[in-house]
């Protein structure tokens, strides 16, 4: 007797498609993922739809209702979604939500999910609800069609199908794909999440141009008309959670969601686009081209050997550090550093001494112990010279040298030790290459909403160390790891450095894009990134002036508040030396310190939950970052260029000149804005309005702008004195600034030349400058450089610039757990951003890795608008090949000229007059640029000038660019801007562009040429913005102008091409400007110690009236 199957409803369970004349196909609803079949009664009798229908009728009786069916179109979001209340991921500490005891029932039981779903259910990751594609059934029914008769079972070899068949994978359509671009709002399927092992999270689509779900509702309705059906938001959103958390401790919570964001996040390594710009060993540049953190002294040279790196390949071997290795000359050596020298694999390398015992069976391995870098026993040996590896070295009588030392070699030294071999790291990377890749970690806190004012978030991203600047500073390359708006750096800490430690200790597998395998990666952080009251809470320093310590990175320190008006204090506050803190001893400090009276009860709550600390959780006693693996607090958390010198020093003294300014003056100020060339500055616009009147609330990149600016803007209104100040921050700028380091020695030794005669001037004014810790920290910044590398290394600008992205994201949070879901709104976009770049990603449910669709990648690749919607600037990173490059610009009919007479040379040729040419990815050349070249690479006959016209000159093969440019001549030193005189000579001169060695920026000498400040009469143009300004600069001639000396950019040449050096400071002129600077300070605490005798003697004699 035929088995019995459950009752079906054709005109529920299956779609008819026709085909063609008298041809139908059948499309079962039950079974999403099948493709239509002809006959529906095999479909029916398979074991998969079988087990659908069960479960339907199961879930009927349950509820007792009807089987469900596909909810109308119409119907409204709130009947759809409900939104699970028990799930908390990235929670907000302090928030725990209780686990509701009833049961509720789901309302989307009856849904098909493939339906709403926006990634393709072909994908082999079934939803937890289902028990997996049953690809046995779907091939076995499929063939039966086709067959005469049926084909037994047992005689099919079936051949399993993958996920890469779908042209979209692994989204459903392209329609799915666009919606996920355009809506930040909506959710997507957790089954994709699943794929990347984060399974705990509800993904949320993010994009860094943020629309709402009412915008994008709008934008459906509108390329409807073109027929292009994009899915509703709410139908992204239908998606239940395949999850639910019960979490009586937060913080539990937040190092499982760690631990998934730091896993994604290093699956960098799968990412084309990124991998390829990787560095994962420490480069020797010997001091010369410094410019990113792979060639500072920290990675090279400054890691304990358990964080270093600790594997390179050779020979299709694997060599650790401190394992024996026998090379081709034939001696043992044994690896102690591995490092790149130029495109080579390198190894510092110790002999070892080997003692044998009396019967020979023995032999003890010695070598000396915590050796530094540049040690004399060092010898350096090419990676390709290694010849056998520890566990394959032979001994006298062929004997393995493993079984005679006993796996076991001695570190001799103060405290001798034994190190086990092999190398740990060998066991736990199993036969896997070991990949070493640093993080920079950066906290800030950050305002959750678009007025930048309450609902401080405070958040922690990282990049990684090993991509070079112009790659790292894109916010495609920075990621966010956590963020809370009540829990403080030190709570979130916590959870990262647990995690990290265990990264630094263990590492993890990932799988590399070039080596096309799996690896095991470890990390460290490398440097700590942040503002100066993030940097003094994460190394336990007080923060406020009048604190007595302070100095995170030095024991500076004053008995009291009225001892800083010593000269000891100030010798002191001027120390170069430094030494380590105190950080162990503030926890009883605090207890022992002043407390404030608290009457407010949950205070009092708090103070208890403080004193339970010591007898609850030892290990949260102290600070967290105290425990993090190769971070030195003192050291790695390198000054701060952006807070500790723009918004610092450049603020103090731009708000103490500008103030006492008059309108008069502010008038001749914004002349002379208006006038200032700012050719070779990279800047688009000076906003001189702005400046003047928001002086006081300005950001780092216009104090850059009223640094570089300065001396011609507002040096006419400054004392000697003043302009000898500025004159020397502008030029100590220009060596902070600097990007590229040519020589390291001597650019610190210039540096610390320059700092300290900045000092001397400062503290000769006076010395209350001592009462401004960021003056202070100016003195260890060289330290910093000489440790990560340049200063814009280390400097928060992109992280700034991020907190953009996740105040944005902040505002279309939910606002409930605004932690979590601004986690899972950059987990998600961490996601597609992953799919987008090709990366190869882990499907864990059929624990294979697989690359996304072609179609899929090419929205990416093909498409540069989407790329700056996520961050990515491909022009960025551009090859020096390409240029220089014709930028697209319109030639004025008043700038065309003929052809001149000097390419009459080249009567073959076809000549051609161009506006503007771009040189590098910073630098553009065009009419009226101020260039220095080089003729032939010859930096001995190098001619500096002004640019008068481009050609073009297009020959039959090839063609080349040149510049027809007005000779400028060397002159003496200005007096008043203290920087060189270049003058007209009159003369043309032509040269090819290749010549070019760099921009520069000069700007005319109104002192000397006595220029005008006239009212302005110039008719204001039809498209101008704004209001014009009431006077304008009229210049007096076109013969004498001077080299700005205060710009940030090219400063390496302009400093060579200007050649002139100022003397340092002699230690005997040290005690003349301390003493100078206490007579200052205490005048002026004398008279104000006097005006406020004066109020008070006039309030009482009003009193008395």
């Amino acid at each position: 007797m035929p088995p019995t199957h459950p009752p079906v409803c054709l005109d529920v369970d299956f779609k008819t498609i026709e085909v063609g004349v008298g041809e139908t196909l059948y499309r079962c609803e039950l079974c999403p993922g099948r493709e239509p079949t002809k006959s529906y009664r095999d479909h029916i009798s398979s074991a998969m739809h079988q087990q659908k229908i069960t479960k339907r009728e199961a879930a009927s009786r349950s509820l007792g209702t009807a089987p469900a069916q596909l909810p109308p179109k119409g119907l409204a979001v709130e009947q759809l979604v409900e939104e699970d209340r028990d799930v908390s991921v990235f929670d907000t500490i302090g928030l725990d939500q209780p686990a509701s005891p009833e049961v509720q029932q789901d309302p989307l039981g009856g849904v098909n999910p493939s339906d709403y779903t926006m990634f393709d259910d072909t994908d082999g990751c079934p939803r937890p609800d289902s028990d997996g594609f049953e690809w046995d059934d779907y091939l076995f029914e499929a063939i039966n069609q086709l067959a005469d008769e049926q084909v037994p079972r047992q005689l099919f070899n079936i051949k399993k199908a993958t996920s890469s068949e779908s042209s979209w994978h692994p989204f459903k359509n392209r329609e799915i794909i666009t919606s996920g671009l355009s809506n930040p709002q909506t959710r997507q399927d957790t089954r994709f999440l699943n794929l990347l092992k984060i399974k705990n999270l509800r993904s949320r689509s993010f994009r860094h141009s943020v629309c709402s779900p009412q915008l994008f509702n709008t934008l459906q309705c509108k390329v409807h008309i073109i027929h292009c059906a994009l899915p509703r938001s709410y139908s992204l959103d239908l998606s239940p959670s395949c999850l639910k958390i019960d979490s009586r401790f937060i913080q539990e919570l937040y190092i499982k969601a760690l631990q998934i964001k730091l896993h994604v996040f290093f699956n960098e390594i799968s990412n084309p686009y990124v991998h390829q710009h990787m560095d994962f060993y420490p480069e020797d540049c010997h001091g010369i081209d410094i410019y990113k953190f792979s060639q500072g002294y920290k990675w090279l040279k400054g890691l304990p050997p358990d964080l270093r790196v600790q594997m390179v390949p050779s020979h299709n071997k694997q060599v650790y550090i401190f394992e024996p290795v026998h090379i081709v000359s034939g001696e043992i050596v044994v690896p102690v550093f591995f490092y790149k020298e130029g495109s080579e694999l390198l190894a510092r390398c110790v002999v070892p001494t080997l003692i044998y015992s009396l019967d020979n069976t023995r032999i003890s391995i010695q070598i000396p112990s915590e050796l530094p870098f540049d040690s004399e026993a060092f010898i350096s040996i090419n990676v390709d010279h290694f010849n056998l590896m520890y566990s394959e070295i032979h001994m006298e009588k062929n004997q393995l040298l493993s079984v005679m030392c006993s796996n076991q070699m001695l570190e001799t030294g103060s405290a001798p030790t034994l190190r086990e071999l092999p190398n740990p790291w060998r066991g736990r990377a199993n036969g896997r290459m070991i990949r070493h890749m640093p993080i920079s970690s950066y906290a800030d806190d950050t305002s959750g909403n678009v007025s930048k004012r309450w609902n401080k978030h405070v958040s922690f991203y990282f990049t990684l160390s090993g991509l070079p600047p112009n790659i790292s500073n894109m916010q495609y390359n920075c990621h966010f790891l956590s963020t809370s708006n009540e829990a403080g750096v030190l709570e979130l800490g916590e959870q990262i450095v647990a995690e990290m430690n265990l990264i630094s200790t263990n590492g993890f597998v990932a799988y590399d894009a070039d080596l096309k395998t799996e690896v095991l990666v470890m990390s460290l952080v490398l440097c700590f990134k942040a503002d100066s009251p993030m940097h003094a809470e994460v190394t336990n320093t007080y923060v406020p002036n009048v604190c007595l310590n302070p100095c995170r990175m030095c024991g500076l320190h004053a008995l009291g508040i009225r001892y800083k008006r010593t000269v000891d204090y100030v010798q002191s506050f001027l120390h170069l030396d430094s030494t380590g803190g105190h950080s162990f001893q503030l926890w009883e400090l605090g207890q022992a310190g002043v407390r404030t009276h608290c009457e407010n009860k949950s205070k009092e709550l708090g103070q208890q939950a403080i004193r339970d600390i010591p007898e609850e959780g030892q290990e949260r006693l102290f600070n967290s970052f105290l425990h993090l693996k190769g971070f030195d607090g003192c050291k790695d958390t390198p000054v701060e260029i952006l807070h500790v010198f723009l918004l610092g020093i450049v603020k103090y003294l731009t708000i103490d000149f500008l103030g006492t300014l008059k309108g008069p003056q502010l008038e001749q100020v914004l002349a002379a804005w208006e006038a200032f060339n700012i050719h070779s500055l990279n800047i688009t616009s000076i906003p001189s309005k702005f400046l003047t009147e928001h002086f006081k609330s300005l950001i780092g990149k216009d104090y850059k702008i009223i640094l570089q600016t300065a001396p011609f803007v507002l040096f006419q209104f400054m004392t000697p004195a003043q302009r000898n100040l500025w004159s020397l921050m502008c030029m100590l700028a220009t060596y902070i600034f600097q990007t590229r380091i040519p020589n390291m020695q001597d650019y610190l030794a210039d540096l610390r030349k320059h700092i300290g005669i900045f000092l001397w001037d400062l503290i000769s004014m006076t010395a209350q400058w001592v009462n401004k810790p960021k003056v202070h920290m100016l003195l260890h910044l060289p330290d910093s450089i000489e440790r990560f590398g340049p200063a814009t290394l280390f400097a928060t600008e992109q992280f700034e610039s991020f907190n953009g992205v996740l105040r944005k994201a902040s505002v279309h949070s939910n606002r409930l757990r605004p932690g979590r879901d601004l986690g899972i709104t950059f987990m998600n976009f961490h996601a597609l951003r992953l799919i987008f770049s090709n990366a190869c990603l882990y499907n864990n449910k059929t624990h294979l890795r697989f690359h996304p669709a072609e179609l899929v990648t090419k929205i990416f690749h093909d498409n540069p608008q989407i790329q700056k919607s996520m961050g990515f600037n491909s022009s960025a990173i551009t090859s020096f090949s390409s240029f220089p490059c014709p930028i697209q610009t319109h030639l004025c009919a008043e700038d065309q000229q003929g052809v001149p007479v000097y390419f009459n040379k080249f009567p073959n040729a076809q000549v051609t007059q161009m506006c503007q040419l771009r040189l590098t990815d910073k630098d553009i050349v065009g009419e009226g640029f101020f260039v220095l070249v080089a003729p032939g690479g010859d930096c001995r006959q190098q001619v500096f000038g002004r640019v008068e016209s481009l050609w073009k000159m297009t020959h039959p093969r090839f063609f080349t660019y040149h510049i027809e440019m007005t000779v400028f001549e060397q002159k003496g030193i200005s007096q008043f801007y203290n920087m060189r005189i270049v003058e007209n000579s009159h003369r043309r001169d032509y040269h090819k562009v290749t010549d070019i060695k760099s921009c520069l920026n000069v700007q005319h000498d109104c002192f000397a040429g006595k220029c005008w400040i006239l009212p302005n009469d110039i008719p204001r143009r039809p498209d101008m913005e704004g209001c014009p300004t009431s006077k304008v600069l009229v210049h007096s001639d076109d013969d004498q102008y001077i080299l700005n000396s205060a710009t940030l950019h090219s400063s390496v040449s302009m400093r060579q091409y200007a050649s002139f050096s100022v003397k340092g400071i002699q230690p005997s002129a040290w005690k003349t400007a301390i003493n100078q600077g206490l007579q200052q300070w205490g005048k002026k605490l004398q008279t104000g110690q006097k005006r406020k005798e004066l109020a008070a003697s006039r309030t009482a004699s009003l009193g008395c009236l």
